[in-house]
Parts: C-alpha cells; structure tokens; sequence
C-alpha cells in the first residue's frame, strides 16, 4: 500500500514558492469574489452533481497554440459525439468558431478578464465548471447551469485551514485538487 504525503510534501519546492507568490498577489481579490459569489455558490449546484459519463473518454481543450496549429477542433468537431468535451474559459468562442460544442467550461481565475471569454456568447446546452474564486463579472454573463467547486488554498487537513473554512462557508461545495497533487499523494 502506497504510504499518502502530506499536502506539503505533496509539492514541489518551486511550485511550492510559486503558489504561495500567486496566492499572495491574489488572495484579496479571490476572496472578494467569494463573498460576491457566495450566495450564488450556496443555492447552486456542486461540481459532484455533474452527470457521469462512463464509458466516453473525454477531451480537454486549452486555447494553447497548438490547438490552431495542428487543426485540432476541425477533427475534434468530426467526432465530438464520440467525446465528452471540457474546454477551459479562453477556448470557449474558438471551439464555437469551429462547431465544437463542449459539453463543460472551466473557469478557475478570479480575473475579471474571464468575463470578456463570455460577452456576447451564447451557449445553449453548456455546464459551466467555476473556483469559488472565480470573477462575479463573468458569472453574471452565465446562465444558471452552473456547477461549483473549491481548488484548494493550502491544506485543508491542517487545524486552520482557509480552504476548509470556505468549505463551511460555501455549504460544503467540493474541494477539487488537481490531479497531479492526488498523483503525489498516491505516491504514483
């Protein structure tokens, strides 16, 4: 049996000072953005209630160069009824653009930047995926198919814990961890 690590060991030292700098820099406006959101994040849906898909593999589209570059979208639209489509927020209007339709969009930064990914774009039939932390200014552009989670700040196994408290806060909203920390939990 793998022995788990702790949060702390769980990452990397670079990664480490690299998420501590961002949560630094960004801590008041995420946090502002949860107390917008917070009587939304409480009657809405939880990220656990998403529809489960077993059996379809799924595809995940960033708006990385690459995505242009190797036509992916132009495949992807032949056979997106093969696939459960996830399209992060800044590759929402290019999938459009080429007739891919995600099934879900995933919104994790509290810019209110996100919000321009949004203006003027209709989705019919989409579930939107959001942090806690994300921009009120885009979450007003959504419709309600809305699904919340919480990424974690620090450990919320730890005696005090902000991402536990927000746990509490948000009605015991999930807490998403990222799968390359539950790798490293693991021991894989």
């Amino acid at each position: 049996m793998t022995e788990w690590k702790s949060y702390e060991e769980s990452i990397p030292d670079n990664a480490k000072a690299i998420s501590e700098y961002t949560f630094q820099v960004f801590e008041r406006k995420w946090f502002d953005n949860l107390a917008v959101n917070l009587p939304l994040i409480r009657e809405e849906r939880d990220v656990k209630e998403l529809e489960k898909h077993t059996g379809k593999p799924a595809v995940v589209v960033a708006s990385g160069p690459s995505v242009d570059r190797f036509n992916h979208l132009d495949l992807l639209r032949e056979y997106q009824d093969d696939f459960v489509i996830f399209a992060c927020d800044s590759a929402l209007c290019k999938c459009l653009r080429k007739g891919v339709v995600p099934h879900y969009v995933v919104s994790v930064d509290g810019s209110d930047r996100v919000a321009e990914f949004y203006t003027g774009v209709l989705t019919s039939g989409v579930k939107y995926v959001l942090s806690v932390f994300v921009s009120p200014r885009a979450v007003e552009l959504l419709p309600k198919e809305r699904y919340w989670f919480i990424p974690p700040v620090d450990d919320p196994f730890a005696e005090k814990s902000l991402t536990r408290a927000v746990y509490w806060m948000t009605g015991e909203k999930t807490i998403l961890v990222s799968l390359v920390t539950l790798e490293v939990w693991h021991g894989t």
